[in-house]
């Protein structure tokens, strides 16, 4: 900040202090700036890291102090700061989207300062928050790698940087990545044998850009509820579609619907319903039964 045309009356101006706070939250992050004379004007350099990285409206006052070290309130101003300079934040997910790189770019950290990036999935709010220490790369380059199996969530991911001096975060800026999920699978039963009491269950359709590391497929009878309920293995055949086989023998018989669900779990600990069907198992009548005697003078 500069400041023109101060005058000290008749004993000059011996210094000037230039206090200055965000509107956010009151004065809770006022700071005096002593002000460095040039020529004529006086200069003052604020960073607004240094109060908490707040956006908006500041206020900005200036008193100038005598030889007797009067004070005069100068210059009150305010004016408008919008965060982060020509830093350039970026995030951008690999191609098997395990991992995450952000990147803070043309940032002139505070010597001895630390860049901290918190990041977190939209899913749930921030119960997966996790706070990532960059690494520096280049003069004005942090940047930090970060596992999806940390935060087990698809969808948009929230990333912001902060610049720690003291201990102290100020906000820089604030980026987002988007992880791709499971797909939806088509789940059918086919073979269905009600006189063997067996079906097979196919998923098809069912992908994952970390690939799929496991296929489970809970299957149970309508009958009591989830009493007989059984979570069977799917594997994955030649077509690339995944299949399970399951026996009516394993759920006590029973008759009526079948409900089967299928959950798809992948390498960065995703997981995900996929899909859903049912189908309806009647047991097969029984065969009569057929009775022959032989006649003791064995002639009928």
């Amino acid at each position: 900040m500069r400041l023109s045309g101060l005058s000290g009356g008749a004993f000059g101006v011996s210094r000037v202090l230039l206090p200055v706070w965000s509107g956010r939250n009151g004065q809770d992050d006022i700071r005096w700036y002593p002000m460095r004379k040039s020529g004529s004007d006086w200069y003052a350099d604020i960073d607004y890291l240094d109060h908490k990285g707040d956006q908006g409206n500041y206020h900005i006052h200036a008193y100038a102090y005598d030889a007797y070290g009067t004070a005069v309130l100068a210059a009150p101003a305010e004016t408008e700061v919008k965060a982060g300079g020509a830093s350039v934040l970026t995030a951008q997910a690999n191609a098997d989207q395990t991992r995450i790189t952000i990147t803070l770019r043309n940032h002139p950290a505070q010597a001895g300062a630390v860049i901290r990036f918190a990041v977190w999935g939209s899913k749930n709010g921030q119960n997966d928050l996790v706070w990532y220490t960059a690494g520096k790369e280049g003069a004005r380059t942090y940047t930090a790698s970060v596992p999806v199996s940390s935060h087990r969530e698809p969808g948009s991911y929230f990333i912001h940087a902060y610049e720690y001096r003291n201990n102290q975060p100020g906000f820089v800026r604030d980026t987002t990545a988007q992880i791709e999920d499971i797909s939806d699978a088509e789940v059918s039963v086919v073979n269905q044998n009600n006189g063997a009491g067996t079906f097979t269950v196919k998923l098809e359709g069912l992908t994952g850009p970390a690939g799929i590391r496991e296929v489970r497929v809970p299957v149970w009878s309508e009958q009591n509820g989830q009493d007989d309920i059984r979570w069977y293995t799917a594997y994955r055949a030649e077509d690339g579609n995944y299949y399970t086989e399951v026996n009516s023998s394993e759920h006590a018989y029973g008759e009526g619907a079948y409900l089967i669900h299928a959950y798809a779990y992948d390498a960065r600990g995703l997981s995900k319903l996929v899909g859903h069907t049912e189908t309806e198992f009647k047991a097969p009548e029984e065969a009569p039964e057929v009775f022959a005697s032989v006649a003791e003078d064995s002639k009928s």
